[in-house]
């Protein structure tokens, strides 16, 4: 049916009331009219701030950021979730592990603990970063970092040094330069004998039979 003019401002008017207030209002069908709800009532959007609420209240529960549950964690989100959630769960796993299937004469040279890697992951810029810091400062190796990245090796079987760096091997408290390539010890001084070389017979004989003409003349 139609509506006439009076009666759609009668209706406009009913749902500026309904929506306007939290005052109950009742909206009056005629002529064959379905009323269809366009949004929320007060206690529907009551009810559903109440129920983001006890997500979150569940998500402090487990130290879980809310982001990673519904979505758009930031890195920074990963990071707390991995450092407040996971990690203490697999340092007590480590540890159940370690005290129940080792033996005590196992326990000073070996352990069990998680692998990682995976989720501390970063960005490939951060991961390069990263492998550059380790290579200059001599604790990674180029391959080391190939085979994190899941790259083939190329067979390094060397180690860089910096001349400006001095070793110490602190068993025998030896210490090299290879700036001037000596060795010394931690508190002494090495002295290196220069090598000797044998004069040479024939230069000898020159010299004594030199020697006679000079008496001679």
């Amino acid at each position: 049916a139609r509506l006439s003019n009076e009666a759609k401002e009668n209706l406009k008017a009913a749902f500026r009331n309904l929506y306007s207030n939290n005052t109950e209002n009742v909206v009056i069908l005629n002529e064959g009219l379905d009323f269809k709800e366009s949004s929320n009532t007060s206690v529907e959007i009551q009810l559903n701030e109440n129920k983001k609420t006890n997500n979150d209240d569940i998500c402090k529960v487990f130290l879980i950021p809310p982001a990673i549950i519904n979505g758009g964690a930031t890195e920074e989100d990963h990071k707390i979730f991995y450092e407040n959630c996971i990690m203490p769960i697999l340092d007590r796993f480590a540890a159940a592990l370690n005290s129940s299937l080792l033996l005590e004469d196992e326990k000073p040279s070996l352990f069990f603990a998680f692998d990682a890697t995976e989720l501390t992951k970063g960005d490939i810029l951060k991961r390069y970063q990263a492998y550059e810091i380790g290579i200059r400062n001599g604790f990674i190796q180029t391959d080391e970092a190939r085979r994190k990245e899941n790259y083939p090796a190329f067979g390094f079987k060397f180690i860089k040094l910096g001349l400006q760096d001095v070793l110490y091997d602190p068993d025998t408290e030896m210490i090299y330069t290879p700036n001037t390539n000596k060795l010394s010890k931690m508190g002494e001084t090495i002295t290196v004998e220069p090598q000797t070389i044998p004069p040479d017979p024939g230069s000898e004989d020159q010299g004594e039979k030199g020697g006679e003409k000079g008496d001679e003349s």
